[in-house]
């Protein structure tokens, strides 16, 4: 199943990529909802994952624009909260 991972931290792409690659997947990872895009115009993926709590505030139409560019995709919006300590 080929997964693209968008967030803008590149800690946080490493991760998503260590978990998904070792269980088979292939990964595309983007730091950016326009680089998002032309990957998913070039070369559509099974599944795409989001952190919704880090897009920009110009990227309100994102989802519509990810559904629009890969229909067939499964798109997954996930949210973290939570606090650093230390």
């Amino acid at each position: 199943m080929k997964i693209l991972i968008l967030d803008p931290d590149p800690a946080v792409r490493r991760f998503w990529g260590e978990m998904l690659t070792s269980g088979g997947h292939e990964l595309v990872e983007v730091p950016n909802g326009d680089e998002a895009l032309l990957q998913i115009r070039k070369d559509a993926p099974d599944v795409v994952v989001i952190d919704s709590a880090r897009l920009e505030p110009e990227d309100p139409g994102l989802f519509q624009a990810l559904r629009s560019a890969a229909p067939g995709a499964k798109i997954m919006m996930l949210r973290a909260w939570g606090a650093r300590s230390g």
